[in-house]
């Protein structure tokens, strides 16, 4: 069994209802990771940090939880769309292995980046992160992009892969599928992967279901150790997002950051 370098042996936190034992099968791994949850927006009273990506002059969000539900929202003296935010919760684990879920509930504008972010670093102004994005170039919404981010780069993403899930985002017609949508974004080592679903009309899917869920290698530079959190980037000026169902877990990294 592996162990902790140190803390509570892993029979202690299992009998705590912290751990559960092989929970999550990480198929592309061929491993199976102790989960412990991290965080949970229906019952937990911490805070959130909200860090900014990129911004467009001083343009800023307004990012506040209300019981369940967080509420991206830029005001109408923003003069830009191209600010993108990284949102965690405060105290939270700092990990290389975690899983971070949101339900994608409703949008003013379908323009909007909704997205989901791991390994979130923030440090004397700079952010980096790992994201998974819903696209919104040319309306094709159905892929989803994993970029990592260094706010101080001239750069500041960089594409790692690309996911096409058009066979589940659309439906026979070629319609987009409503919000809301559940989406959830993992990562262990080099290997990252998401899934998507509609709670409404299905059962989650496992994470090597090959309809709903994706893998890809990334390269073990971007394996550094953050936060679990969300990603909100692209809000126009007087629109906004909201995400609720907020989750996040981590493997077995006892460090607390800030």
């Amino acid at each position: 069994m592996r162990r902790r370098r140190s803390g509570r042996p892993l029979a202690a936190l299992a009998a705590a209802g912290l751990l559960a034992l092989g929970a999550v099968d990480v198929a592309s791994a061929s491993v199976h990771l102790p989960w412990i949850p991290g965080y949970d927006g229906a019952t937990s009273t911490r805070s959130l940090r909200t860090a900014y990506l990129t911004r467009d002059g001083s343009d800023a969000f307004i990012v506040v939880k209300d019981g369940p539900v967080l509420t991206a929202a830029a005001p109408e003296t923003n003069t830009g769309g191209n600010t993108r935010a990284v949102v965690w919760p405060s105290r939270s684990v700092v990990a290389r292995d975690a899983q971070t879920c949101a339900t994608w509930s409703s949008e003013s504008d379908d323009f909007i980046q909704e997205g989901l972010a791991l390994r979130i670093r923030h440090h004397d102004g700079v952010t980096t992160a790992i994201t998974v994005t819903k696209n919104i170039y040319y309306g094709a919404h159905w892929m989803f992009n994993v970029h990592a981010w260094d706010s101080s780069s001239a750069s500041p993403f960089t594409q790692l892969g690309q996911w096409d899930l058009s066979p589940v985002i659309l439906d026979h017609g070629g319609q987009y599928q409503p919000m809301p949508w559940r989406v959830c974004f993992r990562a262990v080592g080099s290997t990252v992967g998401m899934k998507i679903w509609w709670p409404a009309q299905m059962s989650e899917p496992s994470w090597s279901d090959p309809d709903y869920a994706r893998t890809m290698t990334i390269p073990a530079e971007y394996t550094w150790r953050g936060h679990a959190g969300w990603y909100v980037g692209h809000l126009r000026p007087g629109l906004g997002t909201s995400y609720d169902g907020l989750r996040t877990w981590f493997s077995l990294v006892p460090t607390l950051g800030g």
